[in-house]
C-alpha cells in the first residue's frame, strides 16, 4: 500500500472547524467542569481521585497566563481540529484517495462528539485525539510491523493515559482481536512489547499515585455506571445514542467501513480492528460506560468508509447530507443560539452541557450577597465551588466533592458556616441549627443540575471537623 501525501483539502476542513469552534469559544460561559479543573490543576500532582492529572494543569497553565475563557477553549479547538488531520491521515494510511480523505475529514469534523468536545476544554476532546493518533499508529504497526513504529504507539498511549485512561480499551481490544482472527505474527516480534513498555512507564505515576489512595478510580468508574454523571445512560441507550454521537447521515459510513475493515482489502490489521471495534463495544456494555466512550474507534470507521461510501453515493449527494449534518449538529452542540432561546430549544434535551454553562457568575454572585462577610462556604458539588473560586475569590470555599476533598474542611473548627446546594434535611444531620436563606432560581427558565439549589446558614456541627469531612466527601 503506497502512502499518498495528506490532501490539502484535509487541511482546510480542519482549519474549518478550528475557525467555526473558536468563533462561538467564549458563548455562554465555563462549563462546571472547566471551572472544576481550574481548582485542581492549581494543585499539581501526578494523579487526581477521579482523572490523571494531564489536562487540568494544562487548563490551568493557560488560563494562569490569559485569564481568558476564550483562550482556555482554543486548545480544545485545536485539539479537536488535528484529531481532523489525523482521520485524513488514517484514511491516507488505508490507500484512500485525496477526495476520499476529505471526506472522512469532513465526516468527522460535522461529527456531533467533535464539535461538543472541541468546544469544551476537557479531557474528553484530548481522549478522542489520542485515540485516533493510537489508532491510525497501531493500523501502521500492523502494517509495516516496524519496532520504531511500535515505540511510537507506546509514546502516544503513554502520554494519553495520563489524560485519561479510557484509551486503554484499544490496545486491549486489539490485541484480543489479533490472537483471535490475526495476524497473529505480529505479536511474535518485540516491537510492541517496546511499546507497551512505554506506555507502561510513562503511566506507572498515575498507578503509584492510585495505589496510595485505594484506587479511587475505580469507584468513580463504579458510579458512573451507576448513572451518577450527567452525561450517563441506561444500557439499552447505549447503542442508539451512537447514532446522535456522530450524524445520522454518517450510518452508512462507519457500516461500510467496518465491512471493508473485516473483508481485509485495507490490509493485515483492518479485520483485527473490526472485532476491536465489536469487543469494545461489549466491554463498555457490561461495564455500564458512557456511551461517547465508544467514540474513540469511530475515526477508523469514517477513514476505511469513505472510499465505498463515495462509491455509493455522488459526491453531491453526500456533500448536502453532510452540510445538514453539520448544520444540526451545529445548532445542537455548539453555542449558536442566543442563550435566552435555549430553554425553548430541543437543544438541552439532547446536549445537557448547554445548561450547565450558564449564568455561573451570576450564581456566585447570588452566594456572595446572601453570604456573611468571613463565614466559610461549602458547597455541594465541583461546578458551584468552582464557579465561586472563579468569580468570588474574596470567599472562603471548600467542597467535599471529588478531587476538592483533598484540600480538607475549614480550619479552625468554624462553628458556622454557610452550605450551598445541599438540602435541609442532611443539613440538619451535622448541625444542629438550620436556617434557609434563599433558593436558586436559573435564569432564562433553565432546568440545569443548580436550579432550586438551597442556600442555608448552619450552626453547630453535630461532631468535630474531621467527622463531619467524611460525611461531606463523595465522589460521583
Amino acid at each position: 500500500m503506497t502512502a499518498k501525501p495528506l490532501d490539502r483539502g484535509v487541511w482546510i476542513v480542519s482549519a474549518a472547524l478550528v475557525l467555526a469552534l473558536l468563533l462561538f469559544a467564549g458563548r455562554y460561559g465555563y462549563h462546571r467542569d472547566e471551572l472544576y479543573f481550574l481548582i485542581i490543576g492549581s494543585r499539581p500532582d501526578v494523579s487526581y481521585v477521579d482523572q490523571p492529572a494531564l489536562v487540568p494543569l494544562l487548563d490551568h497553565l493557560v488560563h494562569a497566563l490569559t485569564g481568558s475563557l476564550w483562550a482556555l477553549r482554543a486548545t480544545a479547538a485545536l485539539a479537536a481540529g488535528a484529531g481532523v488531520l489525523v482521520v485524513g491521515a488514517i484514511a491516507r494510511e488505508l490507500g484512500a484517495s485525496a477526495q476520499a480523505q476529505r471526506f472522512a475529514a469532513a465526516g468527522w469534523a460535522i461529527s456531533a462528539v467533535v464539535l461538543a468536545t472541541g468546544h469544551l476544554a476537557t479531557t474528553t476532546v484530548w481522549d478522542l485525539l489520542t485515540w485516533a493518533l493510537l489508532s491510525w499508529w497501531c493500523l501502521r504497526a500492523l502494517r509495516t510491523g516496524l519496532s520504531r513504529d511500535w515505540l511510537v504507539v507506546g509514546l502516544i498511549a503513554g502520554v494519553g493515559l495520563n489524560v485519561k485512561a479510557l484509551p486503554a480499551l484499544l490496545p486491549g481490544t486489539l490485541v484480543l482481536a489479533v490472537l483471535l482472527v490475526g495476524p497473529r505474527s505480529a505479536l511474535q516480534r518485540r516491537g510492541p512489547w517496546l511499546g507497551a513498555a512505554i506506555a507502561v512507564a510513562l503511566w506507572l505515576p498515575w498507578w503509584w499515585w492510585q495505589s496510595q489512595h485505594s484506587w479511587p478510580q475505580w469507584g468513580m468508574s463504579e458510579r458512573i455506571a451507576a448513572g451518577s454523571s450527567a452525561s450517563s445512560e441506561s444500557r439499552w441507550l447505549f447503542l442508539p445514542y451512537q447514532l446522535v454521537l456522530l450524524s445520522p447521515v454518517l450510518v452508512p459510513v462507519w457500516w461500510l467501513g467496518w465491512r471493508a475493515l473485516w473483508s481485509r482489502r485495507l490490509g493485515a490489521g483492518g479485520r483485527a480492528y473490526a472485532l476491536a471495534v465489536l469487543l469494545g463495544a461489549v466491554v463498555l456494555l457490561v461495564a455500564g460506560g458512557k456511551p461517547y466512550y465508544l467514540s474513540g474507534y469511530f475515526p477508523v470507521l469514517l477513514a476505511a468508509g469513505a472510499e465505498p461510501a463515495l462509491a455509493w453515493a455522488s459526491v453531491r449527494r453526500w456533500r448536502w447530507l453532510l452540510a445538514v449534518g453539520a448544520a444540526v449538529n451545529l445548532l445542537l452542540f455548539v453555542p449558536v443560539l442566543p442563550v435566552s432561546w435555549l430553554a425553548k430549544s430541543p437543544v438541552t434535551a439532547v446536549n445537557s452541557d448547554a445548561s450547565e454553562t450558564v449564568a455561573w457568575p451570576e450564581f456566585a454572585a447570588w452566594v456572595s450577597r446572601r453570604s456573611e462577610p468571613g463565614v466559610p462556604v461549602i458547597a455541594a458539588n465541583y461546578g458551584e465551588a468552582g464557579a465561586l473560586a472563579r468569580f468570588e475569590p474574596g470567599i472562603e470555599v471548600h467542597s467535599g466533592h471529588n478531587a476538592l476533598a483533598d484540600a480538607g474542611p475549614p480550619p479552625g473548627e468554624p462553628q458556622r458556616v454557610v452550605l450551598v446546594g445541599f438540602d435541609e434535611d442532611e443539613a440538619a444531620e451535622l448541625f444542629g441549627r438550620v436556617r434557609t436563606l434563599a433558593e436558586w432560581n436559573s435564569p432564562y427558565g433553565l432546568d440545569n443540575e443548580e436550579d432550586g439549589a438551597l442556600l442555608i446558614l448552619a450552626e453547630s456541627p453535630r461532631a468535630p471537623w474531621s467527622q463531619l469531612w467524611r460525611r461531606l466527601t463523595r465522589l460521583g
